[in-house]
């Protein structure tokens, strides 16, 4: 029994100093230390049966020195066993005290699950996968412990459980154990709703508001596209957008990118509580530049399908061109080409110095 007083029914993973705690092996560690536990209550019994026949009291069993004898030996193992429910809790409450400095003994990870912020285990105390749970039921698990040794002392109604749960110490760590959880869960949820702000990221149609762009030049608030369903006489009027105007939106966005990647790849809170924020930076990272990435390619696209249309035209112009006249319909339909390459010549002078400018965007943008 001495052993359970040294060794805490959870450690951290691998006994390491700097490592969370092993929550994965709840269930092993708690069978094998419950399994333990049962066949040592039955070996107790045991051993205190056989002393009565060797101490040859057999029918004394009210003497005072039996009450007495088996009164010292249920203070014994009740003593051992409130050592071992107390070296663990005692763990978990130092180990989650903010003042003793420790390494984060839990974590959680921040996702995104698209439309909410999702930390798993979750932060909802009602949740029964939640981390509050999870805490509660590790406390009850070392508690358990004490209901597995019927007490030696049979004329009492009392049992060990009841005995260790009404310890001061033991009732004291349980309370800041759970204080401790509802401190971190606070902290956890208020640095949660900081990232709201990033929200319309995911939340808003980004072909939607491409389409609005396209139409009136810029990213219009909820306002201005309620007034424009409502065909309110002072809503935007229709605007191309400029060169400048797509600038100034993939910029945006390129440093967007580079403030989420800013962001510390895990949170503490109440030094205890470990949040690994990297599945949700990275998740808002690939938004970002799907963001990023619809105006860029919509230049992209207008360039490449400028120049296209551009090459078509020479290549059939040249075919127009080169055919030989032979007669009165192939004169008229090389003047005809002719016509088409005079009037083509202004739209493309006038095309390449905005291409240009695309192109001198792109290049900034590393595209």
């Amino acid at each position: 029994m001495t052993t359970w007083s040294k060794l805490p029914l959870f450690v951290r993973k691998d006994n390491k100093k700097n490592t969370v705690l092993c929550v994965e092996e709840r269930a092993e560690r708690t069978s094998k230390r419950y399994e333990e536990m049962k066949k040592v209550a039955v070996r107790v019994h045991e051993l205190l049966a056989e002393n009565l026949q060797l101490f040859r009291k057999e029918g004394k069993m009210n003497e005072n020195e039996w009450p007495s004898y088996v009164r010292f030996c249920d203070k014994i193992v009740y003593t051992n066993l409130l050592h071992a429910i107390g070296v663990s809790i005692a763990f978990l409450s130092d180990n989650m005290e903010p003042e003793n400095n420790f390494p984060p003994l839990f974590e959680s990870r921040l996702e995104l699950l698209i439309p909410d912020l999702s930390f798993v285990p979750s932060l909802d105390v009602n949740d029964e996968n939640g981390f509050s749970k999870l805490v509660h039921n590790l406390v009850n698990d070392i508690l358990f412990m004490s209901t597995l040794i019927p007490r030696l002392v049979a004329e009492t109604e009392e049992t060990y459980e009841e005995m260790i749960s009404n310890e001061a110490d033991i009732k004291e760590m349980k309370h800041e154990i759970l204080l401790n959880v509802d401190k971190a869960l606070d902290e956890a949820s208020q640095f949660c709703r900081d990232f709201e702000r990033y929200s319309y990221l995911w939340l808003e149609d980004r072909e939607y508001c491409m389409e609005l762009f396209l139409e009136y030049g810029r990213i219009l608030d909820p306002d201005e596209v309620d007034m424009i369903a409502n065909s309110d006489p002072s809503a935007p009027k229709p605007t191309p957008p400029t060169i400048e105007a797509f600038r100034e939106m993939i910029d945006g966005y390129e440093s967007l990118h580079a403030e989420i990647e800013a962001i510390p790849p895990a949170q503490v809170f109440n030094a205890f509580f470990q949040v690994d924020v990297r599945p949700f930076r990275q998740a808002l990272i690939n938004i970002v530049r799907k963001w990023g990435n619809m105006f860029k390619n919509h230049l992209v696209d207008n360039v490449t399908n400028s120049l296209t249309n551009l090459a078509e035209f020479i290549r059939k112009a040249d075919q127009g061109l080169l055919q030989a006249v032979n007669d009165y319909d192939t004169l008229v339909s090389i003047m005809a080409f002719l016509l088409q390459v005079k009037e083509r010549a202004i739209t493309t002078d006038v095309m390449f110095e905005p291409m240009e400018e695309v192109r001198i965007n792109l290049n900034c943008v590393n595209l």
